[in-house]
């Protein structure tokens, strides 16, 4: 009897007690089943972060890699890769259901064992030609099941892509020699079969490091003054006065043809790539109109 007389007289605050029970079980519940049946993306690479955002999908990346930087609410979330390591602890921690990576960084293979020990879908991009520019809409927007944002984005990419055709400039008794300069200190330059050295090609230019077989090289300056490039292509005003101050005798340097580049444009193959072969069309376009 006692019993039932706390409990009349408590009764108000046990209903409290019950219904904030009650609450916190359905947050709980909430929680787990977001981490079951959301999409909880993880993305490796800058470039891949702006596609996936581009798709729509931003809200579903819980975890990104070093300099994932734009769009601005990429910044605030949690960094779990750089180019070389993955943080396997910080990603198992984030309960993803799907990594998606580049397949330039040379890494996915080591990397991708990993995923599959803890059961974790991946897939890897391959952005290595013009062409891919518009397709890895196609092909992650189908995996994303956004098969029609992707198809605006990819109308749009070849709209640009079009307008550049109409414009751009060849000729082939005179195709102007092109330096694109990725740092300083020591000074990297874009080379090889780069996806920079095909837009350089698809716009009239030759870059004067095709030969080499690796993607970005450092070179000497004694090299350069021997090779002497028409077109010099930088990343910021400090580069570009680097070269103005201290090597006038450059033919780029004489005719003033040192153009900067937007850096993350030309050297993330991602969305905003069409922007920096629209730039580099346009100088070299430029250089050919002067000349």
């Amino acid at each position: 009897m006692n019993y039932f007389k706390i409990v009349k007289k408590y009764r108000y605050f046990i209903e409290k007690i019950l219904t904030s029970l009650r609450f916190i079980f359905i947050l709980i519940l909430i929680f787990f089943l977001n981490i079951s049946f959301a999409n909880r993306i993880i993305t490796l690479a800058p470039n891949i972060t702006e596609l996936v955002y581009k798709l729509g999908s931003g809200k579903d990346i819980v975890g990104v890699s070093s300099y994932s930087d734009f769009p601005k609410s990429a910044k605030f979330l949690p960094i779990v890769s750089n180019y070389t390591y993955i943080d396997i602890e910080k990603i198992l921690y984030l309960h993803p259901k799907l990594i998606i990576g580049e397949l330039s960084n040379g890494k996915n293979i080591q990397w991708n064992k990993e995923f599959k020990k803890f059961k974790i879908s991946s897939f890897w991009l391959s952005i290595n030609k013009i062409s891919d520019i518009s397709q890895m809409f196609s092909k992650l927007g189908k995996l994303l099941k956004k098969e029609n944002t992707a198809k605006i984005k990819e109308k749009y990419i070849k709209n640009i892509f079009d307008k550049i055709i109409l414009y751009k400039r060849r000729k082939k008794d005179k195709i102007p020699k092109v330096l694109l300069q990725i740092s300083y200190q020591p000074i990297f330059v874009a080379s090889g079969n780069s996806i920079q050295t095909k837009i350089i090609c698809f716009c009239g230019g030759n870059n004067i490091y095709y030969k080499k077989k690796k993607f970005f090289i450092p070179i000497e300056i004694e090299d350069v003054l021997k090779k002497n490039p028409d077109i010099l292509f930088v990343m910021n005003n400090f580069q570009k006065k680097f070269w103005e101050k201290k090597w006038p005798i450059l033919n780029a340097v004489k005719k003033n043809h040192i153009y900067i580049l937007h850096p993350n444009w030309i050297l993330r193959s991602g969305p905003r790539l069409i922007y920096g072969l629209k730039e580099i069309c346009t100088f070299i376009n430029s250089f050919y109109k002067k000349s």
